[in-house]
């Protein structure tokens, strides 16, 4: 079966293009009305595609600064002006302050600035954003219209891998529950790379259970396919790094001993990119007597005392409770939260959706 027939439309799949509209309609909803840059990080996250898009992929480290690079002082000035809002939830920006926001232009001119918390991720995922800010400066469009381009682009090619992902393997009852959730859409509408790697986490399930069930039929596409998304995912996502272990398995399934080549490839090029950027990354924000790498080393020397950790992480009412309520949905910069009569509806919803899917029986398979 050949890789156009594998990713092609069908009747069966109703289900999963009505939700892939719905996420568009509520992507492109809150995109509206959302103010620039209310996703957590989010100016990290849009200066890291402005530098990708002019071909950085290391960031820079200059004696006594943090790690980070040169960006357009233009596209700081815009950021400047939503930098009042993240952690107060009460502040709003006037008219006047829109306004002047909205008119700031591509200077040309380059400023330093920090990005030490983003600098382990692989830009290569920052793809739609960078797009959209290109061509945002090549047109001469206002910083704005830019940065909002680069929201769409982001939130369009969330989109295209989800049908990918959907029509690759029938979608999963809860997988729709779950993408349909406050957090989910407002991320998915942001500029972050939160919604992207999201879906390319999907894909990558998406692409190893149809492996298994191909098995030695598979096409060598789905292989390729699961290994990229992977790849990408874990060098964004550092603790989706397990994640490597489905293309491993996966090896098993295609028969071809080509693929534990590419399978080494990937691990080698994931361990080496987290490895190098542990190393490199100066971030003085945090203090804590150690370095990334020296934590990571002294966990799989300890790994009971990761446990230990984790224990009393999970041991806290308080921060299990901040955990439930930001994945249903914590919006802002995690400072609009909902009530909580508004999450056990949430929490209801998804329930309800899980058991009316597989009730009439809109999906290829029961979860």
């Amino acid at each position: 079966m050949d890789f156009e027939k594998q990713i092609s439309l069908n009747a069966s799949n109703k289900t999963s293009l009505w939700m892939i509209l719905f996420i568009l309609a509520a992507g492109s909803f809150f995109s509206a009305i959302i103010p620039p840059f209310q996703s957590p990080d989010e100016f990290d996250h849009i200066s890291r595609a402005y530098l990708f898009s002019k071909g950085t992929i290391v960031l820079d480290a200059p004696k006594g600064k943090d790690t980070g690079g040169m960006i357009d002082t233009g596209l700081m000035a815009y950021m400047s002006a939503y930098e009042v809002l993240p952690r107060k939830r009460d502040r709003k920006l006037s008219a006047d302050e829109i306004y002047a926001a909205n008119r700031i232009t591509w200077k040309g001119t380059k400023a330093f600035r920090a990005l030490p918390g983003i600098s382990y991720y692989f830009p290569v995922i920052y793809t739609p954003q960078a797009v959209g800010l290109t061509l945002g400066e090549k047109l001469k469009l206002s910083v704005d219209t830019s940065y909002r381009l680069a929201r769409f682009m982001a939130l369009v090619f969330v989109a295209i891998i989800l049908i990918i992902a959907f029509n690759i393997y029938p979608v999963n009852p809860l997988t729709i529950a779950l993408l349909m959730i406050p957090m989910s859409v407002f991320q998915m509408s942001s500029a972050s790379q939160d919604g992207i790697s999201v879906a390319l986490g999907i894909l990558a399930i998406a692409t190893f259970l149809r492996m298994t069930t191909e098995k030695q039929n598979t096409s060598p596409w789905l292989f390729y396919i699961l290994t990229f998304s992977v790849a990408l995912v874990a060098t964004s996502r550092p603790f989706l790094l397990p994640l490597l272990i489905l293309v491993f398995a996966a090896c098993f399934y295609t028969g071809d001993k080509k693929s534990f080549c590419v399978f080494a490839a990937a691990a080698f090029f994931i361990i080496a990119w987290l490895g190098f950027t542990m190393h490199t990354t100066v971030d003085s924000r945090f203090v804590a007597g150690h370095s990334t790498s020296d934590a990571a080393v002294f966990y799989l020397q300890h790994p009971l005392q990761f446990f230990h950790v984790l224990w009393a992480t999970l041991s806290r009412a308080d921060l299990v409770n901040f955990y439930g309520a930001s994945f249903l949905g914590y919006l802002g910069w995690l400072d609009t939260p909902f009530s909580p009569k508004e999450y056990k509806v949430f929490f209801i919803c998804i329930i309800t959706t899980v058991r009316v899917f597989r009730q009439i029986n809109l999906v290829g398979y029961t979860t």
